[in-house]
């Protein structure tokens, strides 16, 4: 029921109970845009994970004394993760990419 939108389902029954029937139309295009633009963001955000991934170079150079983190302990396991997903497979590295940034 949760899957292949049971949740959008319940949402319109349950604004179809509630809702005069002067408005019903546009609360279900409100409803509806705000189900779309949902769907868009989570597309977008994938692929600029994957456009991050492929073509932008990681710049992670410790030469000047601004860029070295204050809190080194949560970024070495960040680094350590990144380092290794170079030696293992595309996907491996996009969910490295997602859970460091």
């Amino acid at each position: 029921m949760v899957t292949q939108g049971g949740v959008v389902c319940i949402a319109l029954s349950y604004l179809a109970d509630t809702v005069s029937e002067g408005k019903r139309v546009s609360a279900f295009g409100v409803l509806s845009g705000v189900v779309s633009a949902a769907y868009v963001a989570a597309v977008v955000s994938i692929i600029a994970a994957v456009y991050m991934k492929v073509f932008l170079k990681d710049t992670t150079s410790h030469t000047d004394a601004l860029e070295h983190p204050i809190l080194k302990h949560g970024t070495e396991s960040n680094q350590a993760c990144c380092e290794s997903s170079k030696k293992v497979d595309f996907i491996k590295g996009i969910v490295c990419l997602l859970k460091s940034r």
